[in-house]
């Protein structure tokens, strides 16, 4: 599931485009396999129904996204690009 503002849809991560360090922000891994905790990603994710999203720059609510499976929060972030 993944939550925006108030909003809730099933989605999933269709890709995980790179790993950065978390306090310089440069890019230490392209093409990852796998993800970590603690761990800093950029991701693609898919949605199977219609969301209201914008990116943080625009609207700080909106721009927000917990994906959440079960009861366990896989992660935390903020929208960069949309498709």
């Amino acid at each position: 599931m993944i939550y925006i503002g108030s909003n809730k849809a099933t989605a999933r991560i269709t890709k995980i485009n790179c790993k950065y360090d978390p306090k310089t922000g440069a890019v230490i891994k392209k093409n990852c396999k796998s993800i970590h905790s603690n761990d800093c990603v950029e991701i693609e994710v898919e949605s199977d129904q219609k969301v209201c999203i914008e990116k943080f720059s625009n609207s700080k609510i909106f721009g927000r996204v917990i994906i959440r499976e079960k009861k366990s929060t896989l992660c935390v972030g903020t929208v960069t690009m949309i498709k």
